[in-house]
């Protein structure tokens, strides 16, 4: 497990008793008391950050060890006493990611969002915080207000990830609603992946299938970063045309990916997932999101990058650019910048930090995107259908009335104006 530096810096440790004698504090009340008034000062607190230890590799021997119950170990003790909706603090697969486990009462719930992209009517998640740790997701900015999120210092800090443990059991007892629901399709997943290594551990996509397989009619539609989801190709096949799965791919550069999706699957590895679920017969949609400047800027670039897809035949194909909210630019921007990635940083900030008026840059480059992708595949003869997600709010009105007017001659061609 990996421990986290940022609240309490001590020497190593075994008890809860050492570390109030070395901050001077009387009980664990007082060190929650001392956090919470500003007077021990900390970084990116929540409710899966830990004591932090010098010496992590005998601080492991004391895990493998056990602690009896009567003396409970510190480290958990103090974190549920920090935030007592923490289930419990595990060991990660990745040293890099903390892991946390939150109950959320939710399942198989409506999504407006994604029916209006047109990929699902319902969704299901199994977590609060993705473990891939991307630096441009957006779904920290939209879960500001949640009690969980709003304590961390940093929502989008990629070393932690926060999943529910609990999911597989409230979605076996909802499945009864739908077992004859053939017409609607589940999105797994809308604001996490469900095929992280960890999510993998435990077993929740493999438990979280069979249910919905033999307990629902649901058409199924799987969206994921890791090349995880070949592990349950077996599974997959049993569900025959209600399944489809789609991996996200905005660039090709695993240097760069690494950099900006650090816990998630390489995009080469990602191709080659889609390779071994096209051989296996499994349907596959196109998921090219969020596609960033400098990768369909011209149509040499676009046909280097479309290329790589055009063996797997998808039956539709989904195509968003990359959206700016909250700190994600910042975050991405700094990490480029720390990895000595100048180009790639340089193409980002020339869309999204020069001096915008009417939105020119960023309408511009949206443009490059659709114009050159829909020509790549209308003149490859791609008669399915093809999906533009755009935000409405990012473009000019010129733009949009241009693009809107051009995807109307082609009737495969679709843009969402979100």
């Amino acid at each position: 497990m990996a421990i986290a530096k940022q609240i309490f810096k001590l020497p190593n440790y075994h008890s809860a008793k050492g570390a109030m004698n070395y901050l001077g504090l009387t009980s664990v009340d007082a060190i929650y008391k001392a956090v919470m008034r500003g007077k021990l000062k900390c970084r990116n607190i929540d409710e899966i950050k830990v004591f932090y230890v010098d010496d992590l590799d005998d601080y492991k021997k004391t895990i493998k060890k056990g602690r009896p119950e009567k003396n409970p170990d510190p480290i958990k003790k103090l974190t549920r006493k920090l935030f007592p909706e923490l289930r419990f603090v595990e060991n990660s697969l990745n040293e890099n990611i903390i892991l946390g486990f939150y109950n959320m009462t939710t399942d198989i719930e409506p999504t407006e969002e994604f029916k209006k992209k047109g990929l699902a009517e319902l969704a299901l998640n199994c977590g609060i915080k993705c473990g891939h740790g991307c630096t441009y997701c957006y779904v920290p900015s939209i879960l500001m207000k949640h009690k969980v999120i709003k304590r961390m210092d940093d929502p989008f800090a990629s070393n932690i990830e926060i999943i529910d443990f609990d999911v597989v059991s409230r979605v076996d007892k909802a499945a009864s609603k739908y077992k004859n629901s053939s017409d609607k399709v589940l999105m797994l997943c809308t604001q996490t992946d469900l095929f992280t290594d960890n999510q993998v551990k435990y077993k929740i996509p493999e438990n979280i299938l069979k249910i919905l397989l033999k307990k629902t009619k649901l058409q199924v539609r799987v969206l994921t970063k890791n090349k995880n989801i070949v592990k349950h190709v077996e599974l997959l096949k049993k569900f025959g045309d209600r399944i489809t799965v789609g991996l996200s791919v905005g660039m090709l550069s695993d240097k760069v990916c690494k950099i900006l999706e650090p816990n998630a699957s390489l995009h080469s590895e990602r191709i080659e997932a889609y390779k071994i679920l096209k051989k296996n017969g499994i349907r596959v949609f196109g998921m090219l999101c969020p596609i960033f400047p400098g990768v369909t800027d011209t149509p040499t670039q676009t046909k280097i990058f479309m290329d790589n897809f055009k063996a797997f035949k998808f039956e539709e194909i989904w195509i968003e650019p990359l959206n700016i909210r909250s700190k994600n630019l910042t975050v991405s921007s700094g990490k480029l910048e720390e990895a000595g990635e100048t180009k790639f940083l340089k193409s980002l900030n020339t869309v999204f930090k020069s001096k915008d008026k009417d939105k020119k840059s960023v309408s511009d480059y949206i443009s490059k995107m659709y114009f050159n992708t829909s020509r790549y595949l209308i003149n490859s003869k791609f008669t399915k259908p093809i999906h533009y997600l755009i935000y409405s709010k990012t473009v000019n009105d010129k733009t949009r009335e241009k693009l809107q007017k051009d995807s109307e001659k082609y009737k495969n061609c679709n843009i969402h104006w979100l």
